[in-house]
């Protein structure tokens, strides 16, 4: 069933959102991009197929979408990544703002879970080739 135009709008709308915040979160250490990036994707194909389709078809992009939909997971490298940012931006924020304990154990779960999550739940893509450079 297609949503109706309302809904369509507020789709395509958040997709767009969701792909600014992605495409912020290449440059920008502690945000994620492959989240915001499949939301994304989500988004358009409920919304949008032309931009459902320029999303996949995307040089950056659509790559880690495509295996992220097609279950073969992300690269070990992305994982690792993703972990030392998190890692990094927890152990910032637990050492120079946050004072109450309960607030550091909760941080140190929030890591726990994301290392469980990323590295025993998540498949881990096998094939990490690249798409030829643009020139």
């Amino acid at each position: 069933m297609k949503p109706g135009r309302a809904m369509r709008l507020v789709l395509l709308l958040s997709g767009t959102a969701a792909l600014g915040m992605g495409v912020a979160g290449a440059f920008l250490p502690g945000l994620p991009t492959t989240p915001f990036l499949l939301i994304a994707a989500g988004c358009y194909a409920r919304s949008s197929d032309r931009m459902y389709r320029w999303l996949l078809g995307h040089g950056r992009f659509g790559p880690p979408i495509k295996r992220l939909l097609a279950g073969e997971g992300l690269s070990m490298r992305a994982k690792l990544w993703s972990l030392g940012l998190a890692y990094t931006v927890l152990g910032l924020s637990a050492a120079l703002w946050l004072q109450p304990p309960w607030a550091r154990i909760l941080l140190l779960a929030l890591a726990v879970v994301k290392t469980y999550y990323l590295l025993f739940r998540l498949p881990t893509a096998t094939s990490t080739t690249r798409p030829p450079d643009r020139k």
